[in-house]
């Protein structure tokens, strides 16, 4: 695990070469850590090789499913990658696992923004004021929905 967390301050400084580095010895060690194939992942995605990012991102999800930040990062990757209807179809996943998580919530909703998707937007609003009703930033993408499908 030293080998990770090394890398994972090499992420962090943005020696993402370094980083894959320390990640690969500690695969070397145990070919099956989740943690080190998660920042791995994210090395790649720096580097902007976003094919090996979810290769790695789906490697981590075949060890542990119910992972909401590997299916985190699937998802924002994917987005990246502009495959937006698998991207939000990982962030439902990982609601399934998170349905509270706060970062999982807020991204959802930021995808289906981005994607227009208005009514979804509106909807999924709801649920997340119902979760926790004092968010305003939920609030002004209700608005900002609501707007839309008004004109």
């Amino acid at each position: 695990m030293t080998w990770n967390y090394k890398g994972a301050v090499y992420n962090l400084i943005g020696k993402y070469d370094s980083a894959l580095k320390c990640f690969d010895k500690c695969l070397s060690i145990d070919p099956n850590s989740v943690p080190a194939i998660v920042n791995k992942s994210i090395s790649y995605f720096n580097l902007g090789n976003i094919d090996n990012s979810l290769k790695y991102c789906e490697f981590a999800l075949k060890l542990d499913s119910t992972n909401c930040h590997v299916w985190d990062n699937y998802a924002t990757f994917l987005f990246h990658a502009n495959r937006l209807e698998e991207s939000l179809n990982a962030y439902n996943h990982a609601l399934i696992s998170c349905p509270k998580n706060i970062t999982l919530l807020k991204n959802k909703l930021i995808l289906l923004f981005n994607m227009g998707n208005w009514e979804d937007v509106f909807i999924f609003s709801d649920e997340i004021l119902n979760i926790n009703n004092e968010w305003n930033w939920v609030e002004e993408y209700k608005k900002l929905a609501s707007e839309k499908l008004n004109n």
